[in-house]
């Protein structure tokens, strides 16, 4: 079975009376474009014309929920409880929350006027710190995209065990990482099982798209699917991924050095969770691992808001601290447990 990542340029006709998602949706399904898609972000609109980059999942594995082009009709609900959702798009250098978990204070500031505030992943995660209050609902992206779409219902809970990916590297890296997830164990309590180490190499290059946001070319996807299939065959269902992210080092000056340009991670990791969501019915997150010492930046004086990032060498324990407060996820016409409460659009 091969599996890949494809990402490229298209346009849909939409005159501006039609703006609205379900126009806009049923345009790109009629393109032919290749596999399913798992990101797609609206670049430019010319006249009549709306301009996309979208990245395609090519592979013979069924999604686990339905395509992002499609839509469920609902209704708005009054009931309780209160939910808002904070979406800060990654890898577009956004002033708040484009750098290591810095939207975390504006994130609290939210939650305290609700009961439940979903988040992206990187809006509050900062590799070892992690703050944000007991009502946030950390949900990778595509996951809240789903939401939004009406396929899925959400459960608060506070996950007893999470599943970590990591990818083959040398000992030493590896050890690195073991040491975070066993300082999580100790000092946090966190059940982390099962530990799946891939059997090859997973090579994600960072890169910048003509538009300026962030973006990744992928190999050794298979690889992160075997070991997902290993979890797969567990009752874990939240998973966090350390691989590593080529990035060539004049942009990691450039970015730690405080110039105007978006996290370099940043987009391919969204990436690579949003794969792994359409596909198994887990919530997910994705740290950068190590591969080179002089990466850990140790000693240099950046950006104020990467502080989290340039004290930290494993990326790791955010992550999994955020995981532990993802929410389960459930088919939106899922019958729910007994006594659970369940979030929804509403139908």
């Amino acid at each position: 079975m091969f599996s890949q990542v494809i990402t490229k340029d298209f346009e849909v006709q939409c005159s501006p009376e039609r703006l609205i998602w379900s126009e806009i949706a049923n345009s790109i399904g009629q393109l032919g474009l290749p596999g399913n898609p798992i990101r797609l972000i609206l670049t430019a609109r010319k006249e009549n014309k709306i301009i996309f980059e979208g990245s395609f999942l090519e592979t013979d594995r069924q999604p686990v929920w339905p395509s992002l082009l499609n839509i469920r009709p609902r209704q708005i609900s009054s009931a309780k409880p209160f939910v808002v959702v904070s979406i800060i798009p990654t890898g577009v250098r956004a002033e708040i929350g484009g750098f290591a978990g810095d939207a975390t204070p504006s994130v609290n500031l939210l939650a305290s006027a609700c009961d439940y505030l979903v988040v992206n992943p990187n809006s509050v995660t900062a590799s070892d710190l992690y703050y944000a209050s007991d009502n946030v609902l950390y949900l990778e992206g595509n996951l809240i995209c789903h939401l939004l779409l009406g396929h899925t219902t959400l459960i608060p809970e506070t996950r007893s065990n999470i599943g970590v990916i990591i990818e083959k590297t040398q000992e030493k890296f590896l050890n690195n990482i073991l040491n975070a997830l066993n300082a999580l164990r100790t000092v946090g309590g966190i059940n982390i099982n099962p530990v799946v180490v891939t059997g090859g190499q997973v090579r994600t290059e960072c890169t910048y798209s003509p538009y300026g946001h962030a973006s990744g070319k992928f190999e050794g996807i298979d690889e992160l699917m075997k070991a997902l299939d290993i979890i797969a065959e567990t009752d874990t269902t939240a998973v966090a991924f350390s691989t590593t992210l080529f990035v060539e080092d004049e942009v990691r000056q450039q970015y730690y050095s405080k110039e105007s340009i978006p996290n370099p991670w940043g987009g391919a990791e969204a990436i690579i969770t949003h794969m792994t969501t359409n596909l198994y019915p887990f919530t997910a997150a994705h740290s950068p691992l190590l591969l080179d010492e002089a990466h850990t930046m140790f000693g240099t004086l950046g950006d104020s808001r990467d502080g989290a990032e340039l004290i930290s060498s494993s990326f790791l324990c955010s992550t999994l601290k955020g995981l532990t407060h993802s929410p389960r996820v459930l088919n939106f016409d899922a019958p729910l447990p007994s006594g659970c409460q369940g979030i929804s659009v509403g139908t």
